[in-house]
């Protein structure tokens, strides 16, 4: 009895004796493993998001490569070889279904929770069309999806743009508007391949019929040898599709005047930015959940919302941060924690 009341004692002896300012975070050695943790610059999240997005993009352009490398060479025949890479695919038809499952594949190798092809669209060509249009229909995501004929370069682009202009009437002493309106039409239904990011998914006209469509992977600029991508930024415009696992220049294979393309990148970055924003705008007690997977009620002291702000960041970003650990309640220490699944999507 007395050794209980001795730690009883001793502890509130303990409480009063910290410094000013434990609500704080408890501001002696734990802060200054919280300012160690968040001494990198964090002035530009949009740098952080971009690299995130491209993270994402190198890792499914990757997938995708060996996917093709293991379906060609698996044992036994190519439809037992396409089952293996990819269960549930339709043997026949799986371009689209093979760029669904590498895209998931790569986000959860990224362990990211983001779904960015709906599940409705992963079977057929016109279906990712449909959806794909109206998942990004609003206006955060302008500029992720392209639709109609395809340029080569700068040049043509402008060429046909202002022919657009002259067949419209168009010319320089027009009103500022009527030009920006007529830019804005051509824009609808015309694109640059130098538009594009690495890792979009674009829907061609197969065999050059409009019934007939087929999804491929834009790789990025560069050549093929012997089969394999070489990166070159002055080469063509690279893709890689399945059905036939090939590798290619887009302009000498495809009809590119009637395109759709999803700019998966500039996807991921508008989602990525919401994601964010939705974290960072979250209650002080759902913010420390988030950074140490445990309700803040089993805590002495938890940090200021500043602080949990900048170490929910360095998560975000970089999930193999190293948290210091919150100071635990002696009576609720030994207890086990459930992690928090942030934004309570479901599993894929």
């Amino acid at each position: 009895m007395k050794f209980r009341l001795f730690c009883k004692y001793f502890l509130i002896g303990s409480l009063i004796s910290l410094p000013k300012g434990i609500g704080d975070f408890h501001k002696t050695d734990a802060s200054a493993q919280i300012k160690q943790t968040v001494q990198k610059d964090m002035s530009s999240i949009d740098t952080r998001i971009n690299f995130k997005a491209k993270e994402l993009c190198d890792t499914y352009i990757g997938l995708v490569l060996q996917g093709q490398t293991n379906i060609k060479n698996g044992r036994g025949s190519h439809k037992n070889s396409v089952l293996r890479e990819f269960p549930g695919a339709n043997t026949r038809w799986y371009c689209i279904y093979g760029q669904y499952v590498q895209l998931n594949r790569a986000l959860n190798e990224l362990g990211d929770t983001l779904c960015l092809i709906p599940f409705e669209a992963r079977h057929s060509c016109p279906e990712f069309r449909k959806q794909m249009k109206q998942k990004y229909s609003g206006s955060e995501y302008t500029g992720v999806l392209y639709n109609g004929k395809m340029f080569k370069s700068d040049t043509d682009f402008n060429r046909a743009m202002n022919a657009f202009l002259k067949h419209n009437h168009i010319t320089n002493d027009s009103p500022k508007s009527a030009r920006d309106s007529a830019i804005a039409r051509f824009k609808r239904n015309n694109f640059k391949a130098t538009d594009l990011h690495p890792g979009a998914i674009i829907i061609v006209q197969h065999n050059n019929s409009s019934s007939n469509t087929h999804a491929i992977m834009y790789l990025g600029r560069g050549r093929v040898k012997d089969n394999q991508f070489i990166p070159d930024d002055s080469g063509a415009f690279i893709y890689a599709g399945y059905n036939n696992e090939s590798v290619g220049d887009i302009f000498k294979t495809y009809n590119t005047n009637h395109m759709f393309v999803a700019d998966i990148y500039n996807i991921a970055r508008a989602d990525y930015t919401k994601e964010f924003n939705k974290l960072i705008g979250m209650k002080h007690d759902d913010l420390f959940r988030f950074v140490y997977d445990m309700p803040s009620d089993v805590c002495w002291a938890t940090p200021t919302n500043q602080q949990l702000e900048k170490l929910a960041t360095e998560k975000y970003f970089n999930k193999a941060v190293n948290i210091p650990a919150p100071i635990m309640r002696m009576d609720v220490a030994s207890f086990p924690i459930l992690p928090m699944n942030l934004f309570g999507m479901k599993q894929r």
